[in-house]
Formats: C-alpha cells, structure tokens, sequence
C-alpha cells in the first residue's frame, strides 16, 4: 500500500525538484544522528591515539599535536617530516622514495585522499590548506615504460598556499606564499606569491579577494 503523499510548499524546494514529500513527517530519536556522526570522530580519536604512539617513531619527525587519520599508502616514512599540528585526513597517500625528502610545514591541512609523492625534496610549508584528491608528485614515467618513475623537478609550496578540490601540482613547480590555485587546475608552471590561478593548465586570473 503506498503512503498518501503531497506536494512540496508551492515555489519551495521540493517542488522545483519534482519531488513530493510525506503527508506525515516521521520523528527520529536524536540518538541516531548522534551514533552515525560520531563514526568519522572516533576514527579522529583513533588516528590521535596512532600519532602519539606509532607514528612519531616511525617518521624523519613529526611534530606535537598533528594527527594523521587511516592513511591509504604510506611509503619512506623515515624520509617523511611532519610539522606541528597538522591535521591529515583519510585515505592520503604519503610517498617518498629513496632520493627523496617530504616536508610538510607547521599546521598544514591535507584533506582525504591527498597524495603526496616525493622521488626528489617536496616542500610544503606551514599554514596550507589542501583540499580533497589534491596531487603532488615531482616524479614522471617515460615513455618506454621505466618504471618505477622517475625524479622530475623538485617542488615548493610557500606558506599560507590554498589548493582547491582535485588540483594537480606537477614537477618543477613552485608556488608562492599566499597564492590559491582554484579547483581541478592543473599546475604546470611556478605561481608567484598571493596570486589566483585557475585552469588546465593553470593561468592566473589576479589576485583572491580574502
């Protein structure tokens, strides 16, 4: 039997959708929202209690305060340094190989899925915020099929540096203090300081109204 149902409140957003809401609202007890938002906070918790005790004896450093939640791949931990305070979110992909040498500065932000990929020095310095599926690898694979790739341009991100959701940073790179690169750019070329930047390939488009 279906449920007598009824339109949206004329001009809301219901109605623009095409969509019809029940004629009678159901009442959900508080405590289910509270069990299924408290499942990302308790994988917060868990990812603490794994920095204070594993991480920060695995790492080249890691600093007091950062946490990294359930990372996907972590590869040249040793080779890896870790500021103070920063906050990692899940499925990051942290590599860094033989040559290499990562650096994440004091406070940084790396939303889920960010992957940093080290071959030779990336630098990424203190108060950046990095949205979700942002890329950063200085390597690159021939065309003959080398593999694993290789080194292709050490990269430097100033302090203070935004990259929006799904922006590739490629070898050679640098991006200046302050500058934002807008989301699903594709960044070939340097970035000078406080500049905005948009585009595959980026290009800039002035200076971010903040």
């Amino acid at each position: 039997m279906q449920l007598p149902r009824q339109a949206g409140p004329p001009g809301g957003m219901a109605e623009r959708a095409g969509l019809s809401v029940p004629a009678r609202s159901i009442t959900v007890p508080p405590v289910f929202a509270h069990i299924i938002e408290a499942r990302p906070s308790i994988r917060w918790h868990i990812g603490r209690i794994c920095s204070k005790s594993i991480y920060r004896y695995g790492f080249g450093a890691w600093g007091p305060g950062s946490t990294l939640v359930r990372p996907l791949r972590l590869r040249g931990v040793k080779r890896i340094f870790v500021g103070a305070n920063c906050a990692i979110y899940e499925d990051a992909w942290l590599e860094c190989g033989p040559g290499g040498r990562l650096d994440i500065g004091d406070r940084a932000y790396l939303g889920h899925r960010c992957h940093l990929h080290a071959l030779g020095q990336v630098i990424i310095g203190p108060d950046c915020m990095f949205a979700d599926d942002v890329l950063v690898s200085d390597g690159r694979h021939d065309f003959d099929g080398t593999w694993p790739g290789v080194e292709a341009g050490n990269i430097e991100i100033g302090a203070r540096v935004w990259l929006g959701q799904r922006v590739c940073v490629l070898p050679g790179v640098t991006i200046g203090e302050g500058a934002v690169v807008g989301a699903g750019s594709v960044v070939t070329h340097d970035v000078a300081p406080g500049e905005l930047v948009a585009g595959v390939p980026a290009r800039p488009l002035g200076i971010p109204k903040i």
